[in-house]
């Protein structure tokens, strides 16, 4: 970012925080979404050198045996422990866990202090203070908050802090799968579902509301964790950035209204601002108050995160008639063009997340780069169809596994996942603190 826009981002965040004014806070939102706009607008559609592994037809047929054998392990592992086979499964499923975790690309660089158990340990707590908090949810919702505790845990480091589930990540993270669920929800009218943001949008403002119902007593009190973590009154920007994501929610049933939208800028606006809004709330809700270096860095991953999503649930918002990015360039037959600006918008925004703190840096990018690109490939692969033979022919390259390999590997994974939800006495939780052990006897010694 150059000198001088960085002046103009810096006086428009001092005035916010002086005057506490909203209107001047959607200044700056709107600068930002302005910003990662020209700078999607100007990422070439020509592919560029992407700087990752390429991979021989041997390679890849040698990581599917490697990728197959773990997953066959895994499952051969928690079975004895369903048993009660516990000694020898035990150090069985640690010594698989932590030989992939080595031997990784995505997973075997440290990123923070006390990797990776820091963030095992994390996870374990957030599920079982999920459970807790609602006996109901369900394991699809867990995962998906599950998600963002994770974000948040890579932000912690980013900044260099403690990786930890803390209440306000705990409290954030289950909004998602509360408010998600609402809007993707073919229950509930789009009239329906304007009221119940609306009245969450009351509540994030600091209205104190009688709960109509068990969904607003569980949102309401997850609001109310945050207010006990971060007082109103020192943490105006913070819950700006809660309102204004609530706002964004709102905005995005505009998708689900304007079937097949022809404004590609609306578009661009909607999923840029929801998501960049996004992670900026994780952000606040790790520091409390954040540099500019930091707002930036923060929105600039919320919309590249958001695009990642949108384009592996190309065909179900299609399905839907969900108009995003990808959708619509599908319609256009551009979804090579849109596809390739993905790719070389993410290299932009992660040289673009803060620096000056974290002494792990450049393994953080690494990961992030590594873990955005194969979520891209695995999303491309399975839509090749509408791509172009020369684009195709390109990137394969970069894939780790063969095509159809890449193609089916969800259907694999959800049949494992089956096989393994059949089991009776053994859980996430357990796995979680049978791979802390050693971690906990270390620190106890």
């Amino acid at each position: 970012m150059n000198r001088d826009l960085k002046k103009e981002f810096l006086n428009l965040y001092e005035e916010i925080k002086t005057n506490k004014n909203s209107k001047i806070f959607s200044l700056l939102i709107e600068a930002l979404f302005i910003f990662y706009r020209d700078l999607w607008i100007n990422c070439s559609d020509s592919l560029e050198e992407l700087y990752c592994p390429v991979y021989n037809n041997d390679e890849k047929k040698r990581n599917e045996r490697k990728i197959d054998e773990l997953l066959d392990n895994l499952l051969i592992t928690l079975k004895s422990l369903d048993k009660g086979d516990d000694s020898l499964a035990e150090e069985k499923l640690k010594k698989i866990i932590y030989g992939y975790v080595r031997n990784s690309n995505i997973f075997k660089f440290t990123i923070s202090s006390n990797y990776p158990y820091d963030f095992i340990a994390s996870a374990n707590n957030f599920i079982n203070k999920a459970k807790k908090f609602d006996p109901y949810i369900t394991s699809a919702d867990i995962f998906q908050a599950l998600r963002n505790v994770w974000t948040m845990n890579l932000l912690q480091t980013t900044f260099s802090m403690d990786v930890e589930l803390t209440y306000p990540i705990f409290s954030y993270s289950m909004l998602y799968p509360y408010t998600d669920n609402l809007i993707d929800s073919n229950q509930s009218s789009n009239t329906e579902k304007k009221e119940r943001c609306n009245r969450l949008m009351e509540r994030l403002k600091g209205s104190k509301l009688i709960p109509h119902n068990i969904y607003e007593e569980k949102v309401f009190r997850l609001v109310e964790i945050i207010e006990e973590n971060y007082p109103r009154r020192y943490f105006y920007c913070l819950y700006q950035s809660l309102i204004a994501i609530n706002t964004s929610q709102i905005e995005s049933l505009k998708q689900y209204e304007c079937k097949e939208n022809e404004n590609i800028e609306d578009i661009i606006k909607l999923s840029f601002i929801k998501g960049g809004l996004s992670v900026l709330t994780d952000a606040y809700l790790i520091k409390g108050s954040l540099t500019i270096e930091e707002i930036m860095g923060a929105f600039g991953l919320g919309i590249l995160l958001q695009l990642i999503d949108d384009l592996q649930d190309i065909k179900q918002d299609k399905k839907s008639g969900s108009t995003t990015i990808f959708t619509y360039s599908l319609r256009k037959q551009t979804l090579t063009r849109a596809t390739v600006k993905l790719l070389n918008f993410a290299r932009n925004i992660i040289e673009l997340l803060p620096n000056e703190k974290s002494p792990y840096y450049n393994n953080i990018k690494n990961v992030l780069k590594t873990n955005c690109y194969l979520l891209i490939f695995f999303s491309i692969s399975r839509v090749a169809g509408q791509h172009t033979k020369e684009f195709i022919d390109r990137i394969e390259t970069y894939y780790p596994f063969t095509p159809s390999y890449m193609k089916n590997f969800n259907s694999k994974l959800n049949n494992k996942w089956s096989s393994i939800k059949k089991l009776r006495n053994i859980t996430v939780g357990k796995v979680f603190d049978i791979l802390l052990e050693d971690d906990i006897n270390r620190k106890s010694k």
